[in-house]
């Protein structure tokens, strides 16, 4: 017996593909993860400014980029599920190892740019598709719902980041020294700030370990039969049709009614070798169709008796 009716699945899958776009869509909380990031940085001695740690942004947004590209490749091998929760599990190693490692410039470079760029364009395309599936006639409103959690991301991480890091938002404190001869800019120095930045990362992965992952595994569910039988393939599952069918079964119907058209004259490779077969399908046709001919002839009769 089925846990959930077949009506809700489309939209359990509308659900976890928007709630695997609120949390991948991380990236967008970059600009006010920065300046704790950088101040963390200078902090543990490395001499980096703004403009340096912004480019852990541009370089998840090349990662992402040309990992679209191997994207569609992977998930025909591995398939969306496994597709989308492998890439969950990177996303999760990305930020928990950034974490471990948020004292250094390289390791976050190689990190929250290059892994979690990875994996977040290979499953890029994935809630999309999982949708597409269900809501065939209303294609512009399901993208509109999914694409807009990437949007909806930052309202959900950067209150959560300032909370959890700056929660008596304390003020930054001007450099003594401008970045390349410019304008001074500020830097975080209070210790108790400086010391949260790390957690923060880690709560990060664990809420996105959760949340994506339940998102990744909605999105990709299968409608199926009451004996556990798939259907038809999700792609081809007409929600509004109450005549539901497999194609199997459709495809059958129109074999059998080309071979009742083709009868005459044909035979089968296995009727080749049975001639007292073949001659008893053209007795009976023939039977019938001397059948068929009196009954028209009595009706046309019975029309000119009267």
């Amino acid at each position: 017996m089925a846990i959930l009716p077949q009506r809700a699945i489309p939209y359990l899958v509308l659900a976890g593909a928007f709630l695997y776009n609120l949390n991948i869509g991380i990236i967008n909380s970059y600009g006010n993860l920065n300046i704790y990031l950088t101040s963390y940085l200078r902090h543990k001695g490395q001499n980096v400014t703004y403009r340096d740690v912004s480019f852990i942004y541009e370089l998840t947004v090349i990662m992402l980029g040309l990992s679209m590209l191997i994207g569609n490749a992977v998930q025909k091998k591995l398939g969306e599920r496994v597709t989308i929760m492998t890439c969950c599990f990177i996303t999760f190693l990305s930020f928990y190892l950034s974490s471990l490692y948020a004292h250094s410039y390289f390791m976050l470079c190689v990190l929250m740019g290059g892994l979690y760029g990875l994996g977040y364009g290979i499953s890029f395309t994935i809630p999309l598709s999982c949708t597409y599936k269900h809501f065939k006639k209303n294609r512009g409103l399901v993208s509109g719902i999914v694409i807009s959690a990437i949007s909806l991301s930052p309202f959900l991480y950067c209150p959560l980041q300032t909370l959890l890091i700056n929660k008596n938002n304390v003020l930054p404190v001007e450099s003594s020294v401008g970045s390349s001869g410019g304008p001074r800019e500020r830097y975080f120095q209070d210790p108790y700030v400086l010391s949260r930045i790390p957690h923060v990362l880690f709560i990060q992965s664990i809420i996105f370990l959760i949340f994506g992952t339940c998102g990744g595994f909605f999105a990709t569910m299968e409608v199926t039969g009451g004996d556990g039988e798939k259907m038809l393939s999700i792609g081809n599952f007409d929600i509004g049709n109450k005549n539901n069918k497999h194609v199997d079964t459709q495809d059958k119907g129109f074999v059998d009614v080309e071979r009742n058209d083709e009868q005459v004259g044909i035979t089968t490779d296995k009727n080749k070798g049975n001639p007292n077969e073949v001659a008893n399908e053209t007795d009976n046709l023939g039977s019938r169709l001397a059948k068929s001919f009196k009954k028209k002839k009595k009706k046309k009769n019975g029309g000119r008796d009267k």
